[in-house]
């Protein structure tokens, strides 16, 4: 879930004092930092230099999943002799690069505030194993502004930077072709499901109605709520379309999330990169019923999913599944072909965690680096999320409920810059967007 300023920085100053340190322990260095973006740099801190930069991180890696790890990373930036404490934290994966290697990486969230104005943090921490080195890439963002400036070791082996250019480019789905797939660990690139296994306890979950062709409208089975497009700082580059829709009948809330990876890939080409690449990594959907103090009321009773996954809570355990499973039923409901759902969805793979009942509900996906998810910029309507509410006992209550839904999207970009030197230098770095809408929905 993203948070307030003032929680990540209460849960960055607790997990400090309480976070286990794995074999990797705490780094705390300075180092030169390098200006990706000296344009946008200098609106917000009104100069092209920085002074010191030092950062420190706890790392550890989960019991249940030696192949991720909780990173909480302090950064302090001193420009223009004042001082910017950053604090990021989240969960990045490991991937095999060769048999005596393994690059840990992934995006860190936080926030700052500079000069009275709150801006989004977030880092992109890689760790090589081998040499207990990291570097560390941390975006800027607000409404009208992004900034990104990059510090740490030079970790890009020639392993490290064909990772890199995977993630970033993604032009292929074919496995058996791709120079990476016996190196790259941690994925699984076999299929993770199987609709023969059904758990013994296994009971379907099912709702009437479920079948034939959406009308997306006044008159339709589904009532539309809203629908929001971002864009990418003060551009005309989109980043993000989401809509919400209801169905009264049957008590369920609909999100869509549509991508723009193309366009947010043309929008960091205008950065002044000599070359850059940008992909979708990862999103989220999230439902906040607000003002509802207990279940008695309103409520969310789960993340509705389609009736042919047998093993809800195994799906959902973060390992590498096929996206196909999740959609394309919903899809289906929404009029798109069959076809048209199958060329985009065919051998998507991604991370799946899901959790929710009570007030608050979300889904997120982070995609395998072997992926290729330019094509859900294709999808209609984009991806179906759907919750499941239910109307509380009490009395009093008339059914009329307040709700938020956040929806968000990272994008993994490498930049080349002295792209005709012999020895380029290449930057790693997210770019993050996120939609915030509500409304109220009466509950039958």
């Amino acid at each position: 879930m993203k948070k307030s300023i003032s929680a990540v920085l209460f849960i960055c100053i607790l997990l400090a004092f309480v976070l286990p340190i794995s074999a990797s322990s705490p780094t705390s260095s300075c180092n030169d930092a390098i200006i990706i973006t000296p344009d946008s740099f200098f609106q917000i801190f009104n100069t092209d230099h920085i002074d010191a930069v030092s950062y420190e991180y706890e790392f550890k890696i989960f019991e249940e999943d030696t192949a991720q790890a909780k990173v909480v990373l302090q950064t302090a930036l001193t420009i223009n002799n004042q001082t910017y404490d950053i604090c990021t934290e989240g969960n990045i994966n490991s991937y095999q690069l060769n048999d005596n290697d393994f690059l840990w990486e992934g995006p860190l969230e936080g926030s700052v505030v500079i000069n009275g104005e709150a801006y989004s943090a977030i880092a992109c921490f890689s760790l090589l194993d081998s040499t207990n080195e990291s570097m560390v890439s941390i975006t800027l963002q607000s409404n009208d502004m992004i900034a990104v400036v990059s510090f740490g070791a030079n970790i890009l082996t020639e392993s490290v930077l064909d990772f890199f250019t995977l993630q970033a480019n993604n032009n292929s789905n074919d496995l058996e072709n791709n120079a990476l797939n016996t190196q790259l660990g941690p994925i699984n690139l076999e299929a993770s499901y199987s609709a023969n296994v059904v758990g013994d306890d296994f009971a379907p979950i099912t709702h009437p109605g479920t079948g034939g062709t959406l009308n997306l409208g006044a008159n339709g089975e589904w009532e539309y709520q809203s629908i929001e497009v971002k864009k990418h700082a003060n551009t005309s580059y989109k980043a993000l379309k989401s809509g919400v829709y209801f169905d009264d009948e049957r008590n369920i809330l609909m999100v869509t999330l549509l991508p723009f990876s193309n366009e947010t890939n043309d929008y960091v080409q205008t950065m002044g990169y000599d070359f850059a690449s940008a992909s979708l990594q990862s999103f989220r959907v999230e439902l906040i019923l607000e003002d509802v103090a207990a279940s008695k009321y309103a409520h969310i009773e789960f993340v509705d999913v389609p009736n042919d996954i047998p093993d809800r809570e195994s799906y959902f355990d973060g390992s590498i599944k096929y996206l196909s499973l999740l959609f394309e039923d919903f899809i289906s409901v929404l009029g798109v072909p069959t076809s048209t759902i199958s060329a985009i969805l065919d051998g998507l793979q991604g991370n799946i965690h899901s959790e929710g009942q009570g007030i608050s509900a979300y889904i997120d996906i982070t995609k395998s680096p072997l992926a290729n998810y330019d094509g859900l910029d294709n999808l209609p309507y984009g991806l179906p999320f759907r919750f499941q509410l239910a109307k509380g006992s009490e009395s009093n209550y008339i059914g009329n409920t307040p709700y938020t839904v956040n929806v968000y999207a990272d994008y993994f970009v490498l930049a080349q810059m002295d792209v005709f030197m012999s020895d380029p230098i290449y930057y790693p770095f997210y770019v993050s967007s996120n939609i915030t809408m509500g409304g109220v929905i009466t509950l039958s």
